[in-house]
């Protein structure tokens, strides 16, 4: 699916904090393609981001990047 749905996303929510989650995400899809998201657990899920082994450019799209970039293309502001 994820070669043929460019428009498919994966989101960092989830309880689970199973080591290079993140990092595989990142190199399966892009890190364009991968977004922040929580569950009732904020801080596991921001430190599965921040404890991933990617670039700081991969933790700024996940983050904020990517949300507004897809935001924009519907002619909505990001946050």
């Amino acid at each position: 699916m994820r070669d043929t749905s460019p428009n498919l996303y994966c989101d960092t929510s989830g309880s689970n904090l199973d080591d290079g989650q993140i990092e595989m995400a990142v190199a399966e899809m892009g890190a364009s393609r991968v977004l922040f998201g929580s569950d009732g657990t904020m801080s596991g899920c921001v430190g599965k981001v921040l404890g991933a082994r990617i670039s700081k450019t991969d933790r700024e799209l996940i983050f904020r990047g990517n949300a507004a970039r897809i935001l924009a293309a519907r002619g909505m502001t990001a946050f």
